[in-house]
């Protein structure tokens, strides 16, 4: 608070008072800070000195592709998984990766991205450690768009491992499911090809719960990024938090 600032004169203390607003009653504060917001304006950040929309923005893009991308990638992958295992339950392929995803999920998702660093970056040297692109490299050229992409790939990966986690036993589990309804066998009883019945009939059920847990878990998504972020030293939105908070 402006009282707990040393050596502050009390001339001092009233002028910044009237500057920030405070001398204002609560609900024209709240007003003030509500319409500032809906214009798209935080404020002015006296830690970083610029506005803060200048520094919040560049992160929430790059947490926005990387999220997306992770997503998209993810999810597709566990629901092709899904229907992998539900429709050739007890299979080798079935109890394999029934096994993976249980090891998996046990697995922290900052553990695992400093073992793909280890592997890819320092072992083998394929993929970049950390950051977000070359700086050296000019942007808008093929060079400067590969290098862009080999950055996001191990960050994506770790997202989208955690994707796939959360979604493919779900799907499998919504899956086997539909496929012991009785429309099913009807189905199969009229002579129709298991391709037709599960990509028919049975795929567009199972895929209703599904699509309500992706929902809810998206906030989950936002939150790992924070920690895979820190990891990577990417810099999005949780590891412009993470620097924030540690004063960094």
């Amino acid at each position: 608070m402006l009282q707990d600032i040393p050596r502050l004169r009390a001339e001092d203390y009233e002028r910044l008072r009237k500057l920030y607003g405070f001398d204002d009653p609560v609900y024209i504060q709240y007003w003030k800070w509500l319409w500032q917001l809906i214009q798209l304006n935080p404020g002015y950040s006296t830690e970083y000195g610029q506005p803060a929309l200048d520094i919040i923005w560049p992160a929430l893009k790059n947490t926005l592709v990387l999220t997306i991308t992770a997503v998209v990638i993810g999810k597709s992958m566990a629901i092709l998984l899904g229907i992998y295992s539900a429709v050739r339950q007890y299979s080798i392929g079935d109890y394999l990766l029934t096994g993976l995803t249980f090891i998996a999920y046990s697995v922290p998702a900052f553990w695992l991205g400093l073992m793909m660093i280890i592997a890819f970056s320092v072992k083998l040297g394929w993929l970049p450690t950390s950051g977000i692109v070359n700086p050296d490299l000019t942007p808008g050229t093929w060079e400067y768009m590969i290098d862009w992409i080999k950055h996001l790939i191990l960050p994506v990966a770790v997202l989208a491992i955690s994707e796939i986690i959360q979604v493919q036993r779900f799907m499998r589990s919504s899956l086997l499911e539909v496929l012991r309804q009785d429309y099913l066998t009807t189905a199969r009883a009229k002579g129709l090809s298991e391709q037709v019945v599960i990509g028919r009939h049975a795929l567009k059920n199972a895929l209703i719960p599904v699509v309500t847990i992706i929902a809810v878990t998206m906030p989950r998504v936002v939150g790992g990024s924070t920690v895979v972020e820190t990891v990577f030293a990417y810099p999005g939105m949780g590891r412009l938090l993470y620097t924030v908070d540690h004063g960094q």
